[in-house]
């Protein structure tokens, strides 16, 4: 799995989520109040960035490291992530390591994590996730998408979905460019299945119904052994009552728990035909055989859909989680949570704040292209939010990426405005 709960993959996910405790983010709560940078005092904000990259006081390690990523050298670069968030032996915010060699295990971990990608399948412009541990991996970075398959025992009903995942086109660029994903495709995959993708179903299928056997086999002797007692005296029931001089007939000295339960082993029949499961997969079970070529992705290509990623990207950043919501009426829904967990916060619109942003640089002027919203869509938009008790969010998009929002809520036959906060 890509994060499986150790220090070093709590680390790498802290380091990508740029959820670490810089001044710039902790401002609000730390002891000197400040986003100012204290290690160089140049003034400037402490973001991951400058740590990593512009600190002064750091010049020497940034140089070091550097050229030692340069030269292929991760275990240095992950010792100088370390270093610069002071996991020293006694870990940082009291996290106690077990011993100095815990920290080299912690570190060669995370650099393992970083040199893994989750593999996305693309599927005629769809990113596509078919595995369960990808689905739970993506969920650490609150990127989640719809269910859109068959459920393997159920397949006549929809209801309930499963695999595949669908992901937003937003999301799956934005774990792109981030570092955590490759959008993929698999050629295999469209071409008939080969003699040797049939022999090894059939292998998997052999090992399946063994396991099962095995498994009845242990299940009999337990029973058997268990009623030991009770299958001697039924033995020696059957036997008295055969006739002297039958060659069924055993002598009592003869008839001991030993032989009984020997012989009742021995007439333990195998499952009958048909009465063998055999596995319906939830996941292609040779993906990690096949080969992948890179997936011809070429989202956001219109200005809407550049819109529509700006926006995307700004909300996951200021940390919601963003689902689609087309069948709201709306561009998104916005979650200050997890959505298994709690209800939309908003119903989020896309629109371009000027003509420029709507159109393009060499569009006409907007005196023949109308930007942002008719009073008409801005009501309907709001009073449909309403009804599903969510907030409604105008995101306003600007030519050069740049979001602004507007709150809105219903009040009656007036409108109010309200915080993100």
């Amino acid at each position: 799995m890509f994060y499986e709960g150790s220090f070093g993959s709590q680390l790498l996910f802290a380091v990508r989520c740029k959820a670490l405790s810089v001044n710039r983010r902790t401002w609000r709560w730390n002891e000197g109040n400040t986003r100012l940078c204290l290690h160089c005092n140049g003034g400037v904000e402490e973001t991951v960035e400058h740590l990593f990259l512009e600190c002064s006081k750091y010049e020497d390690e940034q140089e070091e490291k550097t050229s030692g990523m340069q030269a292929g050298s991760s275990s240095d670069a992950l010792t100088w992530v370390v270093h610069l968030h002071g996991m020293t032996q006694s870990g940082p915010r009291g996290i106690t390591l077990d011993n100095p060699g815990s920290q080299e295990k912690k570190v060669r971990e995370a650099i393992l994590l970083m040199e893994s990608k989750i593999k996305i399948c693309v599927v005629d412009s769809l990113a596509l996730v078919w595995s369960m541990q990808q689905v739970q991996a993506l969920r650490k970075h609150r990127v989640t998408g719809i269910m859109d398959g068959a459920l393997p025992d159920k397949p006549l009903q929809n209801r309930s979905r499963g695999l595949p995942m669908v992901l937003l086109s937003e999301a799956a660029t934005m774990l792109r460019d981030m570092g955590i994903v490759e959008l993929v495709f698999y050629p295999a995959l469209l071409a008939a299945p080969t003699v040797r993708m049939e022999l090894l179903l059939s292998t998997l299928e052999k090992g399946d119904h063994a396991k099962q056997r095995n498994k009845y086999y242990e299940e009999r002797k337990v029973q058997i052994n268990k009623h030991a007692s009770k299958i001697l005296q039924s033995a020696k029931k059957k036997n008295a009552k055969l006739a002297e001089g039958d060659p069924n007939k055993i002598p009592d000295s003869e008839l001991t728990l030993e032989k009984v339960i020997s012989d009742k082993l021995e007439q333990i029949s195998p499952p009958k035909e048909g009465s063998l499961l055999s596995q319906i997969h939830n996941e292609y079970p040779f993906m990690k055989d096949l080969v992948s070529e890179p997936a011809d992705w070429t989202f956001p290509s219109t200005e809407r859909e550049k819109r529509l990623y700006y926006v995307f990207k700004d909300l996951w950043q200021k940390n919601y989680w963003i689902m689609a919501g087309g069948d709201c009426g709306v561009d998104f829904l916005a979650y200050k949570g997890d959505p298994i967990l709690v209800h939309a916060t908003f119903g989020v619109t896309v629109v371009a704040s000027d003509c420029q942003a709507a159109h393009g640089p060499n569009s006409p002027s907007s005196s023949t292209h109308r930007t942002g919203l008719h009073m008409s869509d801005f009501t309907a938009y709001v009073r449909v939010n309403n009804i599903q008790k969510r907030n409604t969010l105008i995101a306003f998009v600007q030519s050069d990426g740049t979001v602004n929002y507007q709150t809105i809520k219903w009040k009656g036959l007036c409108f109010t405005r309200t915080s993100m906060e």
